[in-house]
């Protein structure tokens, strides 16, 4: 976005990556994925040493950032075949060690099952009329004045039409018409 504020030029998509920032993506390892998020030439240094490609950071196309964003390609490549060779775990305390901005990315199941989430209570059960105890993963956002909870279960089809016409303004009589002309 400043780049378009600054040149009026749309920026070039680049998915997972950041258009100025090299590299600053996510990157396949063995079992999973990880997110790399290496601002300045410092951490560049820092990621090369703890993954053991130190001749990337003496390499002039990708010492510095402006010149690592102009090599984009080359550098992702070689990255993505370095991640490719550990564990997703074995990346996360390399990386934590060297101080290296990163962070895990997690399935589903991982997210869901996270001591945070856990902690936070993030899957609820809640009854529902047709399905019995159903799980739902609770609103994400938590005020210290006012608690998002779940009120109730995912609506059966219908299940709160006469409600919703009748907070629109609908009448009971409006309702047995649209219910009689086949509407509802």
């Amino acid at each position: 976005m400043p780049s378009l504020l600054v040149s009026e030029n749309p920026p070039k998509r680049y998915g997972n990556a950041h258009a100025n920032i090299v590299p600053y993506q996510t990157f396949a390892t063995t079992d999973g994925w990880i997110a790399l998020s290496v601002g300045n030439d410092s951490q560049f240094q820092k990621l090369c040493d703890a993954a053991g490609c130190a001749e990337l950071a003496a390499d002039e196309r990708f010492a510095t950032n402006p010149a690592r964003v102009a090599h984009r390609v080359e550098l992702t490549a070689n990255l993505s075949a370095i991640f490719a060779q550990r564990t997703r775990e074995e990346w996360l305390r390399l990386l934590n060690a060297a101080k290296v901005p990163h962070g895990a990315i997690n399935s589903v199941p991982q997210a869901l099952a996270h001591p945070q989430a856990i902690a936070r209570a993030m899957v609820q059960y809640v009854p529902h009329p047709t399905a019995g105890e159903i799980k739902l993963v609770a609103p994400p956002a938590r005020f210290s004045s006012t608690s998002a909870q779940i009120q109730r279960h995912p609506p059966l089809l219908g299940e709160h039409t006469d409600e919703v016409l009748r907070e629109l303004g609908f009448a009971d009589r409006d309702l047995a018409h649209l219910r009689a002309t086949g509407a509802i």
